[in-house]
């Protein structure tokens, strides 16, 4: 029932969609390779970085928006972090160099 404590209700236009208890969605195969939560307090910028290089060939917005290096970096988090770095979406994870 919505509102439930315990409850994850969805609404989705196309219909396509599930309903579950919370419980159960750290159990779903896609949830044990999601990676960590950035907001998190033990999430350090040392723990993104060995994360990221992980995707050395692939393009950095690839790697932002790979689910498996970090979680919940969609399209426009990935695209406006980029522009206000000035860094080119294309370009591979492996050129890129930490500022001072």
């Amino acid at each position: 029932m919505a509102g439930e404590a315990g409850c994850i209700l969805t609404i989705s236009v196309s219909l396509a969609g599930c309903i579950l208890p919370t419980a159960q969605v750290p159990e779903l195969a896609f949830m044990r390779t999601v990676g960590p939560e950035p907001l998190e307090d033990s999430f350090t910028p040392e723990q993104f970085a060995a994360r990221f290089a992980r995707r050395a060939r692939t393009s950095i917005k690839a790697a932002l928006l790979d689910q498996t290096v970090v979680a919940g970096i969609g399209n426009i988090y990935a695209d406006e972090s980029l522009w206000r770095a000035r860094i080119d979406p294309r370009r591979t994870v492996r050129v890129s160099r930490r500022r001072s």
